[in-house]
């Protein structure tokens, strides 16, 4: 009866030491999976700064950009002001033109006559 209590002591040991085993097996995969977690949080960390600085550059060309079109808006503005003021100008300019014309004519029908 003793040599029988022996044996399953001893069985119930060898459970307890597979489960061990098995337990500190898991236990390193788990440890293992910690480390290539905690890896992966510090590339995205650096890929997140990255990230950020890229978007501070895009800011500042934007900002770039919008002053130059603020730029090209004034001389578009510009541009049409002259643009109306070349057409006034224009309008005297066939005026004249057409005055001239008219003499030029009323000259020429009092030469034929």
């Amino acid at each position: 009866m003793e040599e029988e209590l022996l044996r399953q002591i001893l069985a119930q040991l060898q459970e307890v030491k597979a489960s061990q085993t098995k337990t500190e097996k898991n236990i390193s995969l788990l440890q293992n999976n910690v480390s290539q977690i905690e890896n992966n949080v510090s590339v995205l960390q650096l890929n997140v700064s990255h990230i950020e600085n890229n978007v501070s550059v895009l800011q500042g060309n934007v900002s770039h950009i919008e002053n130059d079109v603020n730029v090209l808006q004034g001389n578009v503005n510009h541009i049409g002001k002259d643009t109306k003021e070349i057409k006034h100008d224009l309008k005297f300019v066939w005026d004249d033109i057409k005055r001239l014309d008219n003499r030029l004519e009323a000259q020429e029908r009092k030469l034929a006559r």
